[in-house]
This record gives C-alpha cells, sequence and structure tokens, in this order.
C-alpha cells in the first residue's frame, strides 16, 4: 500500500493481479483497479500519481501502471 500527494490510496493485490485504487476514502464506492500483469508484489509510485510502478515476480520485470488511463497497457 501507499500513498501519493494528492491523498490517493493505491493497494497491490498479488492474488488478483490488480492495483486497486482508492481516490476518496470518505465516500463509499468501489475503488477503481488497474490490471497489473500477473505475479505483482511490490509497488511505488511519483508524487503526482501519474504512473505507479510494480515488480512481478513471475516474470522479474518491472510494470508501468496509468492510474488515470486503466486502459493504456503498461506491460
Amino acid at each position: 500500500m501507499c500513498m501519493d500527494g494528492r491523498g490517493t490510496l493505491y493497494v497491490l493485490c498479488e492474488g488478483s493481479s490488480r492495483l486497486l485504487i482508492v481516490r476518496d476514502r470518505r465516500r463509499a464506492g468501489r475503488p477503481g483497479a488497474v490490471h497489473t500483469g500477473g505475479g505483482s508484489h511490490n509497488g511505488d509510485r511519483p508524487q503526482d500519481g501519474s504512473v505507479a510502478f510494480c515488480s512481478n515476480m513471475e516474470s522479474g520485470t518491472v510494470t508501468a501502471l496509468f492510474p488515470d488511463a486503466p486502459d493504456c497497457p503498461g506491460w
């Protein structure tokens, strides 16, 4: 888990290969999600939240994820 400078919370879910994105924790509702490509473990993001990175245990690679453009393939 990590948080960017805008207060957005990012939760990397290894089992479901998703990065959950919670933009406003005070409001009810489902978080956004970005597919990570599988086997993702550790994550990080810049303060502006424009891109997030995660390491992939299965392939030994790093994936770039774009929270504001979830359909943009980063892997």
